[in-house]
């Protein structure tokens, strides 16, 4: 499992990461996010945000390391005005390398045992 916390953080920063960790959080908000990447590519992290409601900073990284999502080119985003990177669902060359992918980002984000 991935710390979703630094060493020099406060307590208070440790105890949010392990209550996000053993609620399971951080792998209901990525599955929002590759819906919503999915429904519709070429998305902002920010007009993410807009659509699903949480933030999505944090996921979308994280499903571009699990294979999930890629980037595209930047364009203004329709939230900031400012220029900012897109994302696309990855291509998956079949149902059982998603399925793979997907796991391999639940352990990512550490999914309660």
């Amino acid at each position: 499992m991935r710390h979703n916390y630094r060493k020099t953080d406060p307590i208070t920063s440790f105890l949010a990461g392990l209550d996000c960790y053993i609620a399971g959080t951080a792998i209901r908000h990525g599955h929002l996010c590759l819906r919503a990447v999915t429904a519709t590519p070429g998305l902002t992290a920010r007009e993410v945000e807009a659509r699903i409601g949480i933030k999505a900073h944090k996921r979308l990284p994280e499903l571009r390391t699990a294979g999930l999502v890629r980037n595209g080119k930047p364009r203004l985003c329709t939230i900031t005005g400012r220029l900012a990177m897109t994302w696309y669902r990855a291509d998956v060359p079949c149902l059982a390398c998603a399925a793979k992918r997907l796991a391999q980002f639940t352990l990512f984000c550490g999914a309660p045992a």
